[in-house]
């Protein structure tokens, strides 16, 4: 595995907040391989998931149980305290500002006009991802609303992304990339059916699997829920969106 080079601007980390650690844990390690085990107590019992030694993601149990299970996706900032400011300035909202994490980094929750959280990461002993794009890591992240124009403006001007609309089969795609970069990280497109009025927009991590149609049918053997079924998108591979046993919302991609 290649370790990624993680830019300003661009995802550095994702997880997972559910109200089952140790399920969750079973459910991801048989559907992706990943290992992870709590760690001490200050760390409110986080997991770090591991893939070939490698760090793919986290997790955390929920601290209010009227908090949704869901992914969060990070991106990496030199300065969490001036992100922040620039999302608000955006006209984003700061839902948790900033504050250290031990000796790991300094993250923010905060949340964009079209409704979707996201984290921001100042890394320090934590840099992000240790692998990306091979099977059971994260490869894309895509952001479901149905607001796109206004996410647009807004990530263009709280994070610098430059975004650009490709035309896919049935409609227009926005793909997004990062400050300096030469390719898209993710996109931004219209909510998928688990999407639905209590949570309008959502950022939804793609992992890359060597097969996606057995790769989801494992996902439902182990209780999750497919939300798209496998389906071909030309030139890009084969994917599904899928729900873990909690409602949590991703998807799987092979690329094609």
């Amino acid at each position: 595995m290649k370790t990624p080079t993680h830019r300003s601007g661009a995802p550095c980390w994702i997880d997972l907040g559910t109200p089952d650690i140790d399920a969750a844990r079973a459910f991801y390690g048989a559907l992706f391989g990943w290992e992870g085990e709590p760690g001490p107590p200050e760390t409110g019992g986080y997991v770090n998931f591991t893939l070939q030694g490698q760090m793919v993601a986290g997790a955390m149990p929920l601290m209010d149980a009227n908090q949704p299970p869901a992914w969060t996706v990070y991106f990496k900032t030199d300065d969490a305290e001036a992100s922040v400011k620039a999302v608000e300035q955006s006209g984003g909202r700061t839902l948790s500002p900033p504050m250290k994490v031990m000796e790991f980094g300094t993250m923010a929750i905060c949340a964009g006009p079209e409704g979707a959280h996201f984290g921001i990461w100042q890394p320090n002993l934590h840099q992000g991802f240790g692998a990306m794009g091979d099977p059971g890591t994260p490869c894309w992240f895509e952001l479901n609303t149905a607001d796109g124009a206004a996410a647009r403006s807004f990530y263009e001007g709280a994070l610098g992304w430059t975004a650009s609309d490709e035309a896919m089969p049935g409609g227009t795609y926005t793909t997004v990339t990062a400050p300096g970069a030469e390719m898209a990280f993710g996109g931004i497109t219209a909510p998928t059916p688990d999407v639905g009025k209590q949570t309008p927009s959502l950022w939804r991590p793609y992992f890359a699997v060597e097969n996606a149609d057995a790769s989801t049918a494992k996902a439902v053997e182990k209780g999750g829920k497919a939300v798209i079924e496998p389906t071909d998108i030309p030139s890009v591979g084969r994917f599904a969106a899928l729900q873990d046993p909690w409602g949590a919302s991703f998807s799987v991609l092979t690329p094609g």
